[in-house]
């Protein structure tokens, strides 16, 4: 009977190690913040300073020029740009899974994870859609009368939502350097099948906007002592991208030389004792690079 005891005893004290544990991992935490940043947690303001635990239910807001950048179980880094108003609506961490969920009121959010444990998710929810992501990096605007997501690694599921209620039957899947916008507008005509939700390439410039978002949290980040190397390590490779400008000015670099090109044609052409059997219309024209393409180069 002893025995019996101590043994149920024992297992009690397994469980209850293991229990908080897991509640301490349940976790999203402060990394670095930057001008105005309020987190209410129960009614009531509390300390944004680095360390900070976030909690569900806990209200994250920023003000103009502020930032702050959290993490997410030492699996990832979500920050919440200027202007912003998001609350962990779900966090749940345990051994079968790791659940977050958020709602973005308004405001800008970059959440760049590695690949969640089979059975885990991370949703963004904001006034007219939701992002489901497993792993990868993306960035979500929204005003409260429409959102765009913007997927630059990874893929990412987004989903209508109409008057609170998720349209799954309008679900689509943004591919890498894609975006998706949906407007509370159109969200009507999507119910109805009238309207299908269009990924568009991301435009160079608003790329290039992302990546100097992302170099200059990321910079952040490294240099705090406190963040774990493996949180160092997720920091998003986000591609270089040349500008459409860069390539123009390539194409009117090499004008001169396809100029020079069908000058010395002409000559041997017109020059008298020669043979020059290509018609005028078939001669190969220079290559010069398209624009409006996103070239992929080496990461950061």
């Amino acid at each position: 009977m002893k025995k019996t005891s101590f043994v149920l005893l024992l297992i009690c004290a397994i469980g209850t190690c293991y229990c908080k544990k897991a509640e301490e991992e349940a976790i999203i935490s402060i990394i670095y913040a930057i001008g105005e940043v309020k987190i209410f947690s129960n009614g009531k303001e509390v300390n944004s300073s680095p360390g900070t635990r976030v909690n569900q239910s806990d209200r994250i807001v920023t003000g103009k020029s502020s930032s702050v950048d959290l993490n997410y179980l030492n699996k990832g880094v979500i920050h919440i740009g200027e202007s912003s108003d998001v609350t962990i609506e779900l966090l749940i961490a345990n051994k079968l899974e790791e659940i977050a969920k958020t709602n973005m009121n308004k405001g800008r959010l970059i959440v760049s994870l590695s690949k969640l444990r089979k059975n885990s998710s991370f949703e963004i929810k904001s006034s007219t859609a939701v992002a489901a992501i497993r792993g990868t990096t993306l960035k979500v605007i929204s005003d409260g009368t429409m959102s765009k997501v913007y997927v630059v690694k990874g893929k990412v599921n987004v989903t209508p939502i109409n008057e609170g209620m998720v349209l799954l039957n309008s679900e689509t899947t943004v591919e890498e350097n894609y975006a998706v916008e949906i407007k509370k507008e159109e969200i009507s005509e999507i119910q109805a099948g009238k309207k299908q939700l269009v990924a568009i390439q991301i435009p160079a410039t608003e790329m290039m906007e992302i990546q100097k978002e992302v170099k200059e949290f990321s910079a952040n980040i490294i240099d705090k002592e406190t963040v774990p190397s493996n949180i160092k390590e997720i920091i998003p490779e986000i591609p270089r991208i040349e500008t459409e400008q860069k390539n123009n000015e390539r194409e009117k670099v090499s004008l001169p030389k396809a100029a020079k090109s069908h000058k010395r044609d002409d000559q041997r052409q017109d020059a008298p004792g020669t043979k020059n059997d290509t018609p005028a219309e078939s001669i190969t024209q220079p290559k010069t690079r398209k624009t409006g393409t996103i070239p992929i180069v080496p990461n950061l």
